[in-house]
């Protein structure tokens, strides 16, 4: 039921907030450093949940009005299985700012990931892999703009969708594993000068079979400067 209306109500409000946008300033809603002042970033990130620990980086790139992209590949340990995956995954955004000062600020957002393995694990010759999706709104608010650090909570609310399949060492499907819910993410970013960005949060899937709350930590280091 949640999962319907989230389908419903988040295409006539991602067009709402297009069309109400009144300045922008791309990144803030995910607790990273602007894009405003500088277009490109190195991310990194390592997360961990029950059964799994992961470490990767990325780039990210945006245009100071408010579009953005990311891509980032991983590296995933997984203790029920005994083997490791490699994730990869890639975003896109768009950031808008409202309020006094345009301090407050919110991001559709758009994205699809693939993770390869763990394959073989305890020399079964099965070949695992998901592919997911995302799509939902990240909201961020500076609570010290102007200063050494800007102090930014967020939070993100999705719908998430995700197949899980395993195949044999002939390549035939043993088994395909379909599961669609919401997700929140609280974080807490941490700027230092506009330019690097630290940021704790947590993942919590909500009405899902199988996914996974996770804790990780984000740090992002903006390169160069516009222009």
């Amino acid at each position: 039921m949640a999962t319907r209306v989230m389908r419903r109500i988040l295409p006539a409000f991602l067009a709402l907030l297009l069309l109400s946008a009144r300045s922008i300033q791309a990144q803030t809603c995910q607790g990273l450093a602007s894009f405003s002042g500088s277009p490109l970033q190195v991310i990194g990130e390592a997360s961990l949940t029950h059964e799994s620990s992961a470490l990767g980086g990325g780039l990210a790139y945006g245009l100071p009005q408010g579009p953005f992209a990311e891509a980032a590949v991983a590296r995933r340990a997984h203790e029920n299985f005994g083997g490791s995956s490699v994730d990869v995954a890639a975003a896109l955004g768009y950031e808008l700012a409202f309020g006094h000062g345009s301090l407050l600020h919110l991001c559709p957002l758009a994205g699809a990931g693939v993770q390869l393995g763990p394959n073989n694990a305890f020399n079964s010759g099965v070949k695992r892999s998901r592919r997911s999706a995302q799509i939902g709104l990240s909201f961020g608010a500076e609570l010290t703009p102007q200063r050494l650090w800007n102090i930014i909570p967020t939070f993100a609310l999705s719908y998430a969708f995700q197949r899980d399949q395993a195949e044999d060492a002939g390549g035939a499907v043993l088994f395909q594993i379909d599961d669609g819910y919401t997700l929140a993410q609280l974080g807490l970013g941490l700027v230092f000068k506009s330019t690097v960005a630290l940021r704790p949060y947590i993942d919590l899937p909500l009405w899902s079979a199988s996914g996974e709350p996770a804790v990780g930590l984000t740090v992002g280091y903006a390169l160069g400067k516009r222009r």
